[in-house]
């Protein structure tokens, strides 16, 4: 199984990569920064293609999606290679400048080691954290959202329609890689999901990161490559919104941020070609959609990142258009602060729009107080409640170095107002809050996900000042030394920052003994943890394997297609996911439709009252399922295992209603506390 997970996961990144690389190939980008983008491209092909065939019928697979894009966009390379060259998409000649002229080296960049380094290090990481932790690689997390993702998953695989429109509006970009790799190698929905998320873990991210480092530190060489090595430096992301709800969509949505972030700077940069600029313009349009179809507050995010950036823009093009004139500061300051004002109001209307009430007016609780979230946050341990105080020095040391220089000191802005709406979130219950913190649900997780993202460039500064340190003091001492001596103490300064980034990375990767309890970097131990807590423990599992069992038989008595009745809190909510049964609730939440709310309130009925009898007729419902029959507090087994939250007694009567001795009804299978019903 492992193996066929081993190429699952394969199969995922070749689809969320391979044909956005081609494409942007034939576009005029060179190989890293087209590697770079390439998750964007695909995305936004992807979604929409996808709606374009749903609405025209014609089935998505690997045959329609990927193998189209591959040809096009290899077909597009070649023209572009036999032709001149003319434009080209690329980063810095500091940052693709090779570090020898012969050799291996000669072969490596800053850009392509910090790609090779970053993608290292993303599977490295997930395999510590999460591929050893999940147990089997088709275990799953079994609560709320991961129902709704699974079903999705299972429903465009099985009906080859991965448009985001089907069965209501729902952005599906992370869906639709996942149900490829369903369709293509034929696994389960649970294993697809997690070929998904490394691909974006794996294959996005890291890559991504390298890719605004480039962008953002044209000439500093050695801060590119490292922000390869550091971009999973912190313990909250991916991991812990890998937990909570589990936030597949706004993890991929998130991955992709760095890249796009990256495409408005380039757009936005003084002395560029029009040719240029058009296609940064494309290639930004297309990451924003591919964003809005994976989570749309990603694009929110993206933007508070940006916001400073574009104030500080404002400021530099007014300054060079006034020259040497009076006030020249004054006035360019002025239109700065008009620009920032700008993006206020419109903040504020959209939080007011009618179809934006539900999200920003979401509840949510705060169980900090304002300071305690500032102190979590600078701690980088967010929810985790476990500090990494080592890496908030370095990103601390780095912040310091940004905001001395001009050029990068909208970064720290950017970094800030980040960390302030996520302390905000976390801490504050107010109508202000909600209009500031509204667009992601008032939801901490994504905006500690988001401080995550943008923290790389911080970390990779920082840790480059440390190694900048080391070398310096060694070339101090061999300003002294002459000769052999010389070059020792240069190649021993080297040695030694080296030795320093390694000993700050294995701190805060790994909680030694001989640190201080308090002191020690739990960040990566705790989502281990809960990681494995999550996916083994078997208090909670919703579904047990004797259950599993059960829908199993369940699936091999019922006749393709026929619709079964279920109560969606014991567990059977999976069994479409898991054997492709056709339940009316395949996920928690709202009714499908308004025969399904006279039935699961009323079905125990069937026999006697016409208006159930009715709305079974009209739903196609022949089958009556439960996991946990019994009588106890919650009208289940006692003993049984529910999911507890959103399940209300009074409107589930009807299912729980039912037993052995309901008219109407006829008991076909039958194994301790679970029943398989067939309406008479």
């Amino acid at each position: 199984m492992w193996v066929q997970f081993f190429f699952a996961a394969l199969l995922a990144v070749g689809c969320l990569l391979l044909p956005g690389f081609l494409v942007a190939r034939g576009i005029g980008a060179r190989a890293e920064f087209a590697l770079g983008v390439a998750p964007l491209v695909t995305l936004a092909c992807y979604g929409v293609m996808s709606i374009v065939f749903g609405a025209t019928g014609i089935p998505c697979g690997w045959f329609s999606l990927p193998l189209p894009l591959i040809v096009i966009g290899a077909a597009m390379w070649v023209v572009a290679r036999r032709r001149d060259r003319g434009v080209e998409l690329g980063f810095s000649a500091e940052a693709e400048r090779p570090f020898a002229e012969t050799g291996l080296a000669s072969w490596l960049s800053p850009v392509r080691l910090g790609m090779l380094l970053a993608v290292a290090a993303a599977i490295a990481t997930s395999l510590a954290v999460y591929v050893l932790n999940i147990g089997e690689p088709d275990a799953f997390i079994q609560n709320y959202d991961n129902a709704a993702h699974l079903s999705r998953i299972h429903l465009f695989a099985t009906t080859q329609n991965y448009s985001t429109l089907l069965g209501g509006t729902y952005p599906s970009a992370w869906h639709g890689i996942a149900a490829l790799v369903e369709s293509t190698l034929g696994v389960s929905s649970m294993m697809a999901e997690h070929a998904a998320n490394l691909a974006f873990i794996v294959g996005a991210y890291p890559i991504g990161t390298v890719f605004l480092a480039a962008v953002l530190f044209p000439e500093r060489r050695r801060v590119v490559w490292m922000s390869g090595l550091l971009c999973l430096s912190f313990g909250f992301f991916p991991w812990r919104i890998m937990l909570f709800g589990p936030l597949y969509p706004n993890l991929a949505a998130f991955c992709l941020m760095p890249a796009v972030a990256a495409l408005f700077i380039l757009l936005c940069a003084p002395k560029v070609g029009a040719p240029e600029r058009i296609r940064y313009g494309i290639l930004f349009v297309l990451g924003g959609m591919a964003m809005a179809l994976s989570q749309p507050n990603a694009i929110f995010s993206t933007g508070v990142f940006l916001i400073p950036f574009c104030v500080w823009r404002v400021y530099r093009l007014v300054a060079e258009a006034l020259g040497d004139r009076k006030r020249k500061a004054i006035i360019a300051v002025a239109a700065a602060a008009g620009v920032a004002v700008v993006f206020a109001l419109l903040w504020y209307a959209l939080s007011q729009m009618p179809f934006m009430e539900s999200i920003v007016y979401y509840y949510r609780d705060t169980p900090l107080d304002f300071p305690q979230a500032v102190r979590w946050a600078l701690g980088f341990s967010f929810v985790i409640k476990r500090q990494q105080y080592l890496i908030a020095m370095v990103v601390a040391l780095g912040a310091l170095v940004l905001l001395v220089r001009p050029r990068t000191r909208w970064i720290v802005f950017s970094f800030a107002l980040i960390m302030f709406l996520f302390s905000v979130a976390i801490s504050i219950e107010h109508p202000i809050a909600n209009i500031l913190v509204g667009f992601w649900y008032s939801d901490y997780y994504r905006l500690a996900a988001t401080a995550c993202v943008f923290a790389v460039p911080f970390v990779a500064t920082g840790m480059d000042s440390v190694a900048c340190g080391v070398q310096w003091c060694a070339g101090k001492l061999a300003a002294r030394a002459e000769g052999e001596r010389e070059r020792f103490c240069k190649m021993a300064g080297a040695v030694v920052a080296g030795l320093a980034v390694a000993v700050i990375m294995a701190i805060n990767y790994v909680p030694f003994e001989f640190i201080g309890q308090y002191y020690r970097s739990y960040g990566f131990d705790a989502v281990a943890y809960e990681m494995r807590d999550m996916y083994q423990d078997e208090s909670k599992e919703v579904v047990g394997p004797e259950e599993v069992e059960f829908l199993q038989e369940v699936s091999e008595i019922v006749p393709e297609g026929e619709v079964i009745m279920n109560v969606p809190y014991d567990g059977s909510v999976f069994g479409y996911a898991l054997f492709d049964l056709n339940l009316v609730y395949n996920s928690f939440g709202f009714d499908p439709s308004a025969e399904a709310g006279v039935l699961r309130e009323g079905i125990d009925r069937i026999a006697t009252d016409d208006a159930v009898r009715a709305a079974a007729e009209a739903e196609g419902v022949r089958w009556v399922l439960q996991l946990d029959q019994g009588t106890g507090p919650q009208h289940f087994n006692e003993d049984g295992s529910i999911y507890p939250f959103g399940y209300y007694i009074e409107s589930w009567l009807g299912i729980t209603g039912v037993n052995d001795g309901t008219p109407g009804l006829e008991c076909v299978l039958a194994e301790g506390d679970m029943r398989l019903y067939r309406i008479a």
